[in-house]
């Protein structure tokens, strides 16, 4: 079954003779914005909020930023690609359209810091830290990221500089995933983040009906064999990538079962596990039906493939480290996964292009 991904019903409503569009917040929405606003009132420590994909979490963050900006203080909101930059300040403008916003982005050409509320990518406002001076309420996107061991991380000195300008700065994380691979839980009386103030999980949101039940194969799959990989915390190493997807007949006994598997599909997006393998995908797949993104294509390529798949032109999206976080396309209803990760929290972002 697919289920359209919808973050609240909306509604019309008159006030001063003007219109404007409310949404209505989910039970659990309510629930974590008032804990949220409870605990930043009670304690200037830094907190996370764990909230799975499509729980609605730029909505939430319009709710908090309101409290701020009509208290007259400044938000910033920081994220560490352009991707996730610009489709939350997509998202937050829909939602908040009344609130002045901005982006502060070099690769997105706008450096706007005269807004009360900015959505900044890390390394520009790294890069410019100058041009920020006291804010009130710092958000950090995929909190997870913040490595609270290494005083000269990006996300540690931007969180330094905001906190000499301001000591009662409040700090607030989200994330799906509340730990690092490489130091675990990113909570705790050690840790940056002091408290988990809300948590909300893909089994409740699937309970409620505000994701799809996800459906997997129950019978033997043709797959690659990952086995022999050497362990790492971060990503694998390329060549060995390489080696473990070279099979040619393997890659395209499994693309022809994917194509058989997503036959009354509407459209299907495919994880690779290297550039190399992500271009022989693609020559597996149809070719009149099929897009390709990586990080070499340019801001005109990646836009023009992904309206290709949005429209429905095109069938099949090959990505490779493109597409796994802040990408939103509700009428996705299968994904391939042919490259290996130990992070669980990767793997759910991955699912998550789907639920």
């Amino acid at each position: 079954m697919v289920m359209k991904k919808q973050y609240g019903s909306l509604q019309t409503t008159s006030e001063s003779n003007q219109k404007a569009k409310m949404l209505t917040l989910r039970d659990y929405q309510q629930r974590i914005i008032q804990q949220t606003l409870k605990y930043v009132r009670s304690t200037a420590e830094p907190g996370v909020i764990e909230l799975s994909v499509g729980g609605g979490k730029t909505l939430i963050i319009s709710h908090l930023a309101r409290h701020v900006v009509s208290k007259g203080g400044k938000v910033v909101c920081l994220a560490h690609t352009k991707e996730l930059v610009e489709g939350a300040f997509q998202t937050f403008t829909r939602y908040a359209p009344d609130i002045p916003c901005g982006i502060f982005s070099a690769s997105l050409n706008k450096k706007e810091a005269q807004f009360p509320v900015t959505y900044c990518s890390e390394k520009s406002l790294l890069n410019a830290l100058e041009q920020f001076q006291s804010i009130d309420l710092l958000v950090i996107d995929e909190a997870h990221r913040v490595n609270d061991s290494a005083d000269a991380s990006c996300y540690m000195q931007i969180i330094k500089h905001f906190m000499q300008h301001n000591p009662k700065l409040r700090v607030l994380g989200l994330t799906g995933t509340s730990y690092r691979m490489s130091t675990g839980s990113i909570v705790g009386k050690q840790r940056f983040f002091k408290k988990l103030i809300a948590s909300v999980g893909v089994a409740e949101l699937v309970q409620k009906g505000f994701l799809t039940q996800p459906v997997a194969p129950t019978d033997d799959l043709t797959s690659y064999d990952f086995s022999e990989l050497t362990p790492n915390t971060g990503q694998y190493n390329t060549e060995e990538l390489n080696k473990a997807t070279s099979d040619h007949r393997l890659s395209k006994r499994i693309i022809k079962d994917v194509v058989t598997r997503t036959q009354n599909r509407n459209k299907v997006l495919v994880f690779a596990s290297t550039l190399q393998h992500a271009k022989e995908i693609r020559e597996y797949l149809p070719p009149n039906n099929t897009g390709y993104l990586d990080g070499t294509l340019n801001k005109e390529a990646r836009e023009r493939v992904l309206k290709y798949f949005s429209d429905g032109t095109i069938k099949y999206l090959v990505n490779k480290d493109i597409l796994t976080t802040g990408y939103d396309e509700p009428s996705i209803d299968a994904i391939a996964i042919l490259r290996p990760t130990e992070s669980k929290g990767l793997l759910v972002q991955m699912i998550g292009r789907v639920l």
